[in-house]
């Protein structure tokens, strides 16, 4: 007898918000040619190898074009108010830029020499990104960069993070797309100098690459916001282990320029999953994190930090933690950091 098998699909509505581009005043204006800025960099090194006594030198000369199409702001929906339910889609601090570079090596410097026909990419960068259909004080999530299943509070950390970090970015990982000399431009000291000693970041658990969707549900006020988040391994479809993750992330503004933050997540049936990132683990993670900002001036913010984080597999309950402590100082204020992919060379 033959057997058949059949599929029957539920249509589900899906959950989604649109909204149609209606920028904020400051992203409604678009100047480009005015702030480019082109870096020039040039360096020879000489070389003297001992085992086989030889000497050299290697000459490289780059010019680094970064051309703003859109420059900064806050871009996406923005409707003046909630008092009925209404989409907003949020886009901080964002940019549009063409990236491109011009590189010799050797000893001609010739116009021809530095331009070739290798295209560099518009690069889009942003602070956060978020999708939410919100009521009063109320969201719906559908997507967002800062709802996130990672177990990630606190490290030994420093303005300098992003430059320290500098293998995460996007143009290391991509050879084809990667800035002049990544490897030596933005983090030619080697921070921090005890690199292969310390190990800056002792838990980081990070299940974003292991789902397929997440969704969260909160509330936001001016001292107090809080979300209740849900995250499956694959789509509806192919999910057949049924494998999620449930979490919570909270912010708390007892007082002004104190921040109190909260974040966990328990997971299920990941251990069934032989192709996802973690395998073989449930995580049960949460860490919190404290600071406080002494505003010494406009410019001069101290901020002292304190933070723990936790990570445990229910499988076989085995489990790591970390405490890490200290202080920042902001010199361009607050919102200002070191960040690699923004600088030109200077």
């Amino acid at each position: 007898m033959k057997k058949s098998m059949f599929l029957f699909l539920f249509l589900i509505p899906v959950l989604a918000v649109f909204g149609q581009e209606v920028p904020v005043e400051e992203g409604a204006t678009l100047s480009t040619g005015k702030n480019a800025t082109l870096g020039l960099e040039a360096s020879t090194a000489f070389a003297w190898d001992i085992k086989n006594n030889s000497t050299g030198l290697d000459t490289k000369v780059g010019m680094d074009l970064v051309f703003p199409l859109f420059p900064k702001a806050d871009r996406g929906l923005y409707p003046d108010n909630f008092d009925e339910p209404a989409v907003r889609i949020a886009l901080r601090d964002a940019s549009f830029t063409w990236w491109n570079t011009y590189s010799t090596k050797g000893g001609n410097y010739e116009q021809d020499s530095f331009n070739s026909w290798t295209a560099r990419p518009l690069v889009l960068t942003f602070d956060s990104f978020s999708a939410d259909l919100v009521w009063t004080n109320y969201f719906f999530r559908v997507a967002s960069s800062t709802t996130a299943m990672q177990t990630d509070q606190i490290k030994l950390f420093s303005i300098f993070d992003e430059v320290m970090d500098v293998n995460d970015r996007w143009y290391y990982r991509r050879s084809s797309t990667r800035a002049l000399w990544h490897t030596e431009r933005y983090n030619i000291q080697q921070f921090p100098l005890l690199r292969e000693k310390i190990l800056r970041n002792y838990i980081d658990d990070d299940y974003r690459s292991s789902i397929s969707g997440i969704l969260a549900l909160g509330a936001e006020f001016d001292f107090f916001s809080a979300a209740i988040k849900a995250a499956s391994h694959k789509n509806g479809l192919d999910n057949n282990d049924n494998a999620w993750l449930f979490g919570l992330d909270a912010e708390f503004v007892p007082v002004e320029n104190f921040l109190i933050a909260l974040t966990g997540f328990y997971g299920f049936n990941f251990e069934k999953n032989t192709a996802a990132d973690t395998t073989g683990r449930n995580p049960l993670n949460f860490g919190t994190s404290i600071e406080y900002r002494f505003n010494l001036s406009d410019r001069y913010i101290l901020t002292p930090k304190l933070g723990f984080d936790y990570a445990m597999d229910t499988i076989s309950n085995e489990n790591a933690w970390e405490l890490s402590g200290g202080f920042l100082l902001y010199t361009r204020g607050y919102n200002y950091l070191t960040s690699s992919p923004d600088t030109g060379l200077g």
